[in-house]
């Protein structure tokens, strides 16, 4: 389920990846997978913050983020620190540092676990970031 959610969101499709990562939080709570709950509240604040749900968004990466902590997965709280970025981002100006802080909080977990593709994903919306902020400069490779 987790999967197929995350395949749905990647084609647009977010109300379908919302509710299978809904059926993916259920099942994964009943057993005790945390792990698998993480991930599948990482699924639903992705689903959420591209449906324009910031408040939900915000939450469900929050909580992706304890129950990550709570394992000790740096890689799941890597992801759930850029999806509260990308809330914050989506918000606009006002919030706009804050996303940027937590995308290189994000940024320093992926160098430090060797995620190199993620690491390459976070710099790329650093520099979205700077570019929207109107810090050109600093947007430059």
């Amino acid at each position: 389920l987790h999967k197929l959610a995350q395949i749905c969101c990647g084609f647009g499709d977010y109300l379908e990846g919302k509710q299978l990562a809904e059926e993916c939080l259920v099942i994964s709570r009943e057993l005790g997978r945390h792990d698998l709950s993480a991930q599948a509240l990482d699924v639903l604040g992705w689903a959420t913050v591209c449906l324009g749900e910031y408040d939900a968004a915000e939450a469900y990466y929050q909580a992706s983020l304890a129950a990550s902590a709570e394992i000790e997965d740096r890689f799941g709280m890597a992801m759930a620190l850029g999806g509260i970025g990308s809330v914050a981002w989506a918000r606009g100006p006002a919030t706009m540092a804050q996303g940027h802080e937590l995308f290189v909080q994000s940024l320093a977990l992926c160098r430090a676990i060797g995620h190199r593709q993620q690491v390459s994903s976070r710099l790329w919306y650093l520099a979205q970031m700077d570019y929207d902020r109107g810090d050109y400069e600093a947007a430059q490779p």
